[in-house]
């Protein structure tokens, strides 16, 4: 299709799109070309409904295609803009004077609050506002939103957005028959819901500065109770809750010294287990070595990597061994209390419940008691982990530098010897 062939209403979407397409800031996610041709189509929708005239029609189309142009310079008053960009296109296609005028109060008719003044600025205003009776609401809201948002460096609350749709809704109103009768009932179901989620929030957020300001009413009020109770007592509940944080530091250093025995005992395990293999491959090897080598060259290193499996499996065994508690011993008791029931009280119970019943008879609610008992185990244990740590650190630096003797024992032997492999 040639230019000459084009309606003014084409060329004009035409230059809208270039317009946008170049100069329009890319925040405007709302008033962008979209909005506009969805404009235009409103537009040409109602005047087809209402029996308007191809000239009239063409005058709406053309004001649905310009009236916010204007945002290509400012968002406030955008309109006066938007007419200056029409009158100017609308001249250089040799558009008549007296149908741009009718454009021009077209455009101000989309001003908000709108007041049209005769039936193509009704039109246009129905058109502008289409999509509000529409199940799209929602979703050119949202636009709209974040449009204003990036604009004013903005964010609003879910609170005040509800608030500033239900009042446009509530405060707006179409006023062609075709929108009256098609949109103002999907309007209404909108402004509806949109009225509920408010006060659902709304109600929400009072109940949650209402409990807010109980929390902070209930602190001064313990705070002015703290301030009027006796030293005494004062001191008293700091004394209890020192004791609880001891007996709550030693419940945890207990908890981590039993784990770090474990650890320990772990260590002991694996050094056992590779020391096990080792001792019987070396052992193998130097009976085959002592049978078919007749230098015996290979003979020292296997020697060396059997004896330092032998001291490994050793010092393994030591940590691992268990290490019994002297009941008897004065320095175990506390008070008249024995912190152990004994193996032979052990068997002299009849069962769990029994020995439930002698523990609740030990313990007997005495914070004192479970101090010093959670103290004895830390000791003991602490002990335990010292003697361990010894054993198996010496363990690894035996079984480190004999691997590395035997390997260098056996680079040597193997150099030296006549027989090769």
């Amino acid at each position: 299709m040639n230019l000459s062939d084009k309606s003014i209403a084409e060329v004009a979407s035409d230059f809208v799109f270039e317009l946008f397409k170049n100069k329009l800031p890319s925040h405007y996610i709302y008033h962008n070309y979209r909005h506009t041709e969805e404009v235009a189509e409103a537009a040409r929708k109602i005047a087809g409904k209402m029996n308007l005239s191809e000239e009239d029609t063409e005058i709406v189309t053309l004001a649905a295609w310009f009236h916010d142009t204007g945002f290509i310079e400012r968002s406030q008053n955008h309109e006066d803009a938007s007419i200056e960009i029409a009158k100017k296109f609308l001249s250089e296609h040799n558009y008549s004077n007296e149908k741009t005028e009718k454009i021009i109060g077209c455009i101000n008719a989309t001003r908000y609050p709108q007041s049209p003044k005769n039936i193509l600025e009704e039109i246009i205003a129905d058109a502008d506002l289409f999509h509000i009776g529409t199940k799209d609401y929602n979703g050119r809201s949202d636009l709209l939103r974040i449009e204003w948002e990036k604009a004013a460096n903005k964010n609003y609350t879910d609170l005040e957005w509800l608030k500033i749709n239900t009042d446009f809704l509530a405060g707006h109103k179409f006023y062609t028959r075709y929108a009256k009768k098609t949109l103002d009932e999907s309007k209404a179901e909108t402004l509806v819901k949109l009225q509920k989620q408010f006060r659902k929030k709304s109600d929400k957020e009072k109940n949650i500065e209402k409990k807010r300001q109980e929390l902070i009413s209930e602190k001064i009020a313990l705070k002015e109770e703290l301030k009027e109770n006796s030293g005494s007592k004062i001191s008293s509940d700091t004394n209890a809750e020192n004791t609880k944080r001891s007996e709550l530091f030693l419940s945890n250093a207990v908890s981590y010294s039993i784990q770090t025995n474990g650890l320990a005992d772990r260590k002991a395990i694996n050094m056992l287990s590779i020391n096990s293999v080792l001792f019987i491959i070396s052992g193998f090897l130097s009976l085959f070595i002592t049978k078919y080598d007749t230098d015996n060259m290979l003979l020292i290193p296997m020697l060396i990597l059997l004896m330092t499996s032998v001291v490994c499996l050793l010092f393994s065994v030591m940590t691992a061994f268990p290490v019994s508690r002297k009941l008897n011993d004065p320095d175990n008791r506390t008070g008249n209390k024995s912190l152990n029931i004994s193996g032979s009280e052990m068997n002299s119970l009849s069962g769990h419940i029994e020995f439930e019943k002698k523990l609740k008879d030990l313990v007997n609610n005495d914070s004192e008691f479970a101090t010093k008992n959670y103290t004895e185990e830390y000791y003991y244990n602490s002990k335990d982990i010292i003697r361990k740590n010894k054993y198996i650190r010496f363990c690894y630096t035996v079984f480190l530098y004999g691997l590395i003797a035997s390997l260098i024992a056996y680079a040597v032997a193997y150099k030296l010897s006549p027989l090769k492999f």
